[in-house]
């Protein structure tokens, strides 16, 4: 599971003005500045692919963050999958 954990955080601190968190005694936490927050909970019994769990971050980043990161996102690097 480590290194599920590891590989999403890095993939959600590609996206524009993330920052890892640790609030509310939670392991691990990214956020955009000063507007939102995505949870993603990795500790279910049956595993669930990598690629849908980063598309789930990158969906909830697009719902929380303001629309100029969202714009900046866009005109970056395609996230949609994480780098091996």
């Amino acid at each position: 599971m480590d290194v599920v954990r590891a590989k999403l955080l890095t993939f959600a601190l590609t996206l524009p003005e993330a920052v890892e968190d640790y609030p509310w005694n939670e392991t691990v936490a990214v956020r955009t500045r000063k507007a939102g927050w995505v949870t993603v909970p990795v500790d279910a019994e049956e595993g669930v692919e990598l690629d849908l769990l980063c598309d789930w971050i990158e969906e909830s980043y697009r719902i929380v963050a303001p629309k100029r990161l969202v714009a900046a996102l866009d005109s970056g690097a395609s996230t949609s999958q994480l780098a091996k």
